[in-house]
């Protein structure tokens, strides 16, 4: 049952491989914030 009363605390972004606004401001938080963004290659 915790796992059903608990808040979620994780979420997952799927981005393509190709460049966009969005990505490259992603790319920029998880350089000034890799204490709690992790960006991984698939």
């Amino acid at each position: 049952m915790i796992p059903l009363t608990r808040a979620m605390d994780t979420l997952v972004i799927n981005l393509s491989k190709d460049p966009g606004p969005v990505r490259d401001a992603l790319e920029q938080v998880c350089g000034r914030r890799g204490d709690f963004v992790e960006w991984i290659s698939l």
